[in-house]
């Protein structure tokens, strides 16, 4: 039984039922929506925007991020908070922990389709909305619409985007890890 049947039962069953569950919300706000409803949403953003904006690792970290095309603020934080461990050890174990890799589904002679599952759906969903915009962008030296192309070319839309978040957080691994902002011109010959 869910938490939220549970709750209807609790406060259903009492002639002032929907008093007490008011209350009760008031007394402890369950939620991100009721957090955000009440101003804590804001909040924690400034406290977030402050901690990144006064430390100068985490600062240097933000602007080597938002130098990638698609990757704007809100991503940026979001790749931040969730992968620790930008810059160090390995990039695909990072792509594996952000779900970004297909895995296979094979066994014996039968081979599968790859799908991706798992990992952090939030960091997944961050890097889906930036790989979209990057795909989105017209300009012609755009290395990952170039990508996109290539592989829509043969493959579903949604292969390709998560094709392309897949090598942007590899690019953001490895820019974080050499200290470097984002030039298209160091792109040029990859594959």
């Amino acid at each position: 039984m869910t938490q939220s049947s549970n709750l209807h039962k609790k406060f259903s069953n009492s002639p002032e039922g929907w008093q007490e569950f008011l209350n009760w919300i008031k007394d402890e706000p369950p939620t991100l929506v009721l957090c955000e409803a009440t101003g804590g949403y804001e909040k924690v953003e400034s406290e977030l925007t402050q901690l990144i904006d006064d430390d100068p690792h985490w600062n240097n970290i933000n602007e080597i991020l938002q130098s990638i095309p698609g990757i704007g603020l809100v991503t940026a934080r979001t790749i931040i908070v969730e992968c620790s461990g930008l810059g160090e050890g390995d990039a695909s174990q990072l792509c594996s922990l952000a779900g970004v890799v297909p895995f296979n589904c094979d066994s014996g002679r039968h081979r599968g389709q790859r799908r991706i599952y798992g990992g952090r759906a939030l960091l997944r969903s961050a890097l889906y909305m930036a790989a979209l915009s990057a795909v989105k962008c017209t300009k012609t030296d755009n290395v990952f619409k170039q990508m996109y192309d290539r592989i829509v070319s043969k493959r579903p839309h949604k292969v390709g985007i998560i094709a392309v978040a897949h090598k942007m957080l590899i690019i953001a691994h490895s820019l974080v890890k050499n200290g470097v902002k984002w030039e298209n011109k160091l792109l040029k010959n990859c594959p």
